[in-house]
């Protein structure tokens, strides 16, 4: 690359969507290049949701992209895009297309980043269990907008809530069902339950804040369960004024349901004491169709990259090249292991499970961000 692509600054556009763990990805990777950068913002007409894997996995299209409700996608073209998600991902593609391949594609996340050789840089976690490719980079969590002027804004602004409550403050950062884990009312009760008995026994204080998963009727269940003295934060819909980042700037103590991967990234981040609360697994019916691509995935991740030698015979090395061509090609996409992300942070003593009595240890904090920015700066010539 000349010396005068490397002098100039690039633009950059960040697609965002309605899923707020790609947006804090997406952006917080473009605060940390430090690069002007303009948000898109993206909304999808409803039959996006019918349109099959395969069509999602390889498209480049903005068929399904609403205009009425979304930012104008129009030249002139940025030098890069940054995108997290699969349907953010098929519109990453169609803008490097219409560019003529002059802009350069930033994908992050497992879905839509899975096939590593449809961008120039892809950035996903290890736990999601995806092969090795020239054009990946392996992070152990989620990049995230935890940024110590954001936490420090945050604080100041909101720590009138947490001014007279008794220390340690227990920060209760709520999530909810997902396809792979149980969300019930009776199990928010339990939680609430569970979290304040915890606070109570080392004289502190609990306080709790849900999440777009949550539900009302589960959250009205937490608060229950923590009764009257614990202070429930619940979120709403098109709110704008969320304490959140006040909640992780002012905690001494944090417990994270273990199902939701961006919150314990944030929570990892902030260098304090995170307890994880893991969610039972759930064990939907499963028609015959899904069974087998259950099995299937099992099967590929069992034996994608597995080290063939001479010694093998050639129907192991075979099964080895189909499982590791099926999953770089994006024909299978390994489930994401949240187990593997839950034990990455325990032993970098960043967490510990719920469970026992209270305690307070010196806590690293997980910030990749920094090096991630200055990877791919390095690998964009700039």
């Amino acid at each position: 690359m000349n010396n005068v692509t490397q002098a100039k600054i690039p633009t950059v556009w960040v697609l965002t969507d309605d899923r707020p763990g790609n947006t804090t990805q997406s952006i917080g990777l473009a605060r940390a290049l430090a690069w002007p950068y303009h948000v898109k913002e993206l909304q999808f007409t409803p039959i996006v949701h019918k349109v099959k894997f395969f069509w999602n996995s390889f498209s480049a299209t903005t068929q399904w992209v609403d205009p009425a409700r979304s930012s104008p996608l129009v030249p002139p073209w940025p030098d890069v895009v940054i995108a997290a998600g699969k349907r953010p991902a098929q519109v990453s593609r169609w803008i490097g297309k219409q560019s003529g391949g002059g802009v350069r594609l930033i994908q992050m996340g497992r879905k839509g980043g899975h096939v590593a050789s449809l961008f120039d840089i892809v950035i996903t976690s290890s736990y999601s269990r995806l092969p090795p490719h020239p054009h990946r980079i392996e992070i152990a969590a989620p990049l995230t907008q935890a940024t110590p002027e954001r936490l420090a804004e945050a604080k100041t602004r909101w720590q009138h809530l947490f001014a007279t409550a008794p220390h340690p403050q227990v920060m209760l950062i709520v999530g909810g069902a997902t396809k792979r884990h149980q969300w019930t009312a009776d199990l928010a009760r339990q939680l609430g339950k569970d979290v304040y008995d915890f606070a109570r026994a080392a004289g502190g204080s609990v306080f709790a804040i849900t999440s777009r998963r949550t539900g009302a009727e589960a959250a009205a269940a937490l608060a229950e369960g923590l009764g009257t003295a614990a202070a429930v934060h619940q979120w709403q819909p098109g709110q704008q004024d969320n304490p959140y980042w006040a909640y992780l700037a002012c905690a001494d103590v944090l417990v994270v349901t273990g199902e939701s991967e961006s919150m314990l990234s944030e929570a990892a981040a902030l260098g304090k004491p995170v307890y994880i609360y893991p969610l039972p697994p759930s064990h939907p019916p499963l028609r015959l169709k899904k069974r087998i691509k259950a099995r299937m995935k099992v099967w590929a991740v069992a034996h994608a990259g597995f080290q063939t030698t001479r010694h093998h015979t050639w129907p192991q090395r075979l099964l080895a090249s189909l499982a590791t061509f099926s999953i770089s090609s994006g024909f299978i996409r390994p489930r994401r292991d949240l187990s593997a992300l839950h034990q990455a942070l325990i032993r970098r003593g960043i967490a510990r499970f719920f469970g026992g009595p209270l305690e307070i240890w010196l806590s690293p904090a997980l910030r990749e961000i920094d090096e991630v920015a200055a990877r791919v700066k390095q690998r964009l010539g700039y």
